[in-house]
């Protein structure tokens, strides 16, 4: 018992640094949130090319997701973590003197490689050789969610206060402690036998299962969520919302994930992936229905709580779902796969979304999410009972 404690005692002191860095990471990222769409629109974008400016970020984040996930694997978890700060400290200072749409493109791609860097590595980090991956990675996404809240609302008051180059600059700051904070890492790709099967065939088997059903999730929920970030500012604009109201309605979004990240995420290593995944899919669904059907604030705000908790468990019980059956050796490719699925949901989404808005109203992306949720919760019934 003692060594036990000794072991997880060690583990802990390994792992901090990173989440630390993931909490300074998306709290700078996390503020261009509200900020992004309306500087686009300030300077003449339409809602196509607000669209194609969050299209990008998936389409660069796709190319090269598994790639830099199976990099990690070679190199290590801290140089690629390194590389993705490095590339945020470049996007926000480019944000900081931008000055036409055109611009705010490139810097997507930017932010889409830096993402793709961030992701696999962070996410193979956490859950490698965890006795519980799920509450793992649960408390990583808390501490993702925690700081994206925090700093949604604080990015849309600083536009309300001082405009829209303050935020940026908050940005570089954060992005520059995140680089600061990978040369506390001792970071190690543990390399064993494969675990939970029998032999290369049985793994094989389960394995393809398990992540195609993955996949799939990833690519709905990063659809909704890329739909969400990308089209509720303008659509709360079109409502005469503030964006300090903008703000507050994005960090109830992402304090509600944060509830659902550090109950669910625990909760899935006991109750089983299947049932978690299901429910909160199906919760999903409803609320991305309701933000197309109301339009009162306080109801859309309840639906953004609802939505935020429907939305959160999906992301660390996912990753966990992959943990639980990956080799070691290659759990960084596993996450780097799981993170393209992500990035193309993310790609496709504010393009459609954009088309959509453009065609027939700002209300019809989040229809087209509820229906998104739906077929992946139906998904997630596919999944066999697997010995966690």
């Amino acid at each position: 018992m003692e060594r036990l404690k000794r072991l997880l005692t060690k583990k802990f002191e390994t792992i901090w640094p990173v989440y630390l860095f993931t909490l300074f990471f998306s709290f700078g990222y996390g503020i261009t949130i509200p900020v992004v769409p309306l500087y686009a629109r300030s300077l003449g974008a339409s809602y196509f090319i607000i669209g194609l400016i969050g299209a990008v970020y998936g389409f660069s984040y796709t190319l090269v997701a598994a790639p830099l996930g199976k990099l990690s694997d070679k190199i290590g978890r801290k140089r690629t973590l390194s590389l993705s700060a490095s590339l945020t400290i470049v996007s926000s200072f480019l944000y900081f003197i931008s000055q036409a749409t055109f611009q705010l493109l490139f810097i997507k791609v930017l932010e889409g490689f830096a993402f793709a860097a961030f992701f696999p590595s962070v996410e193979a980090a956490v859950t490698e050789n965890r006795i519980n991956p799920g509450k793992a990675m649960g408390f990583c996404a808390t501490l993702y969610g925690a700081g994206f809240g925090l700093s949604s609302i604080l990015g849309g008051t600083l536009v309300d206060c001082f405009g829209y180059k303050i935020p940026f600059l908050v940005y570089f700051v954060f992005s520059l402690a995140s680089l600061s904070l990978t040369s506390l890492m001792h970071l190690k790709t543990e390399k064993g036998p494969f675990n939970n099967f029998e032999g290369k065939k049985t793994f094989e088997k389960r394995f393809k299962e398990v992540l195609k059903i993955a996949l799939t999730i990833s690519f709905g929920y990063s659809f909704i969520l890329a739909v969400i970030l990308s089209f509720f500012p303008v659509y709360g604009k079109a409502l005469n919302w503030s964006a300090t109201l903008i703000g507050f309605f994005l960090t109830i979004f992402w304090l509600s994930r944060i509830i659902s990240f550090v109950f669910l995420g625990a909760l899935s290593d006991r109750l089983g992936r299947k049932n978690i995944l299901f429910l909160t899919l199906c919760l999903s669904a409803v609320a991305s229905l309701g933000l197309a059907c109301f339009q009162e604030k306080l109801t859309l705000i309840v639906m953004g709580f609802i939505l935020g908790l429907g939305l959160g468990a999906p992301f660390p019980v996912t990753i966990a779902l992959i943990s639980d059956e990956a080799p070691p050796n290659e759990e960084g490719s596993a996450m780097g796969l799981f993170e393209t699925a992500s990035a193309a949901g993310q790609s496709v989404s504010p393009f459609i979304g954009g088309a959509l808005s453009e065609t027939l109203s700002l209300s019809s992306p989040f229809i087209l999410c509820g229906f998104v949720a739906f077929s992946c919760a139906f998904s997630s019934l596919f999944l066999k009972r697997l010995s966690y």
